[in-house]
Order: structure tokens, then sequence, then C-alpha cells
């Protein structure tokens, strides 16, 4: 039983001082909420490490974590991580800021009326003025961040297996 123990270890050191091509794609889905986040990470010949991360607004404060995820597994090489976020539940994706709405238009019409111009399209201007529309991506939760971090750890065990299969 010793000898399978030592086997297994002389095979981990082997892996991990094999050759790795800098070559190498991984990929993995996880669902948060009603939102469907799909992670493909993809990495090129590099001298230096050079990380290209595109995400959705929602996952910015992770940024610098899955930026250390992949510095982990990936010592050098162009590598772009794109994470995208798809909304899979029919609940809407935003609402409206009625108080903000309703202040934007007082005041529109009461400038109107000051100015003795006419107010027929003061909604269509109100909807276009920033945060009329809530966002409800809101912050990520600890048991959805748990759920992210295990899926780009196993996309980047994916690309790392890739790079291995193709160093040999």
């Amino acid at each position: 039983m010793k000898e399978q123990g030592v086997t297994l270890k002389f095979v981990d050191l082997l892996k991990k001082h094999m050759l790795k091509s800098m070559t190498g794609f991984g990929r993995g889905t996880a669902q948060l909420n009603s939102k469907k986040i799909t992670i493909e990470i993809k990495s090129l010949n590099g001298k230096q490490l050079d990380i290209n991360l595109r995400m959705p607004a929602f996952l910015r404060e992770k940024e610098a974590d899955i930026r250390s995820m992949l510095a982990a597994v990936v010592e050098r090489g162009k590598t772009e991580i794109t994470l995208s976020a798809e909304t899979i539940a029919n609940e809407p994706a935003h609402g409206i800021n009625t108080a903000l709405v309703t202040a934007y238009y007082k005041d529109l019409k009461s400038l109107a009326v000051q100015l003795g111009a006419t107010d027929n399209n003061l909604l269509s201007v109100v909807m276009q003025f920033p945060e009329v529309f809530n966002q409800s991506n809101g912050e990520l939760s600890e048991e959805e961040w748990i759920i992210l971090r295990n899926t780009i750890a196993n996309a980047l065990k994916q690309l790392d297996d890739f790079r291995l299969h193709e160093g040999a």
C-alpha cells in the first residue's frame, strides 16, 4: 500500500513539472438566481502574464479575486477570461425609479411653464435620464460567490489540463 502512495506522489510530481503548452481553453457555467453565468478562458503564448478580463458590471467587485485565481494557474502568456451573464428567468431585469421619474417630470414641467414651452414629450425625455431604471443585479451574496468561484476554478482546471495535454 505504501508503494502505491509513493507512486501517486511521483505521478503528481511529474505532472507538476511536465511541459505545458501556453495555448489552452477552459469553460464553465453557473446559475446564480435568475442568471446563467458563462466563463470562458483562453490562453496564448507570451513572455509575461497579460490578463484581459471582461465581465458584467455586477461582478466587478470580484475582479481582483478572479485575477488572483487566474495568476495562480497561468504564470505567463496572454490570457483572456470572459464572464457573461444571461437572464434566464421571467422576472424583469430592472424596475423604474418612480420617485426619481416623478421629481424629474415635475421639474421639467415647471421649467416648461416658466419658458412657455410645450410639455408634450416630457415623460419620454425623463425616461432617457440617468438612473431612471433600477438595476436588480446588485452585489453577489457569499453563497453566489462560492458557486462562481468554484465554476471559475473548474474552468481553470480545464485550461490547465488542456495545456498539459498540448505540451505532452
